[in-house]
């Protein structure tokens, strides 16, 4: 087990957060469309960017607990592509969507922004504590 990863009680809250997270996501692609992308162009895919960044982030943080982080943060990022890709399929059934390519890139960039910027301050966090 990895000095920095979550304690028992956080990886639980990390785990149900995940399930919720992606729970929802599944249960809003079997439904009409709400965003407007008429008021913010591409603000559906603005939504895939931050949404399936924070999933990552929660793959991650649960993965890390057993796993080394760079294992933790390619699974995660497999995980994510793989959930963005389902998340397209099930809208090309739904009534009144689409499936598009740009969301699973959107999801697949906001994934490794995200593991990207938290392996960065991770990293800065450490050497802040080395310093001390």
């Amino acid at each position: 087990m990895n000095a920095d990863c979550l304690t028992p009680h956080r990886y639980q809250l990390h785990i149900l957060l995940l399930i919720a997270v992606v729970l929802a996501v599944l249960f809003e692609s079997t439904q009409p469309p709400t965003i407007n992308n008429d008021v913010i162009p591409n603000l559906d895919k603005i939504a895939h960017f931050f949404v399936f960044g924070l999933i990552a982030w929660l793959f991650a943080s649960v993965l890390s607990f057993r796993l080394s982080p760079r294992n933790s943060y390619l699974i995660a990022f497999i995980l994510v592509s793989v959930l963005g890709c389902l998340n397209e399929y099930i809208q090309s059934f739904t009534p009144g969507r689409f499936s598009e390519l740009n969301d699973v890139y959107a999801d697949m960039a906001g994934a490794a922004f995200l593991l990207i910027a938290w392996k960065t301050l991770r990293k800065k966090n450490s050497e802040n504590l080395d310093v001390l």
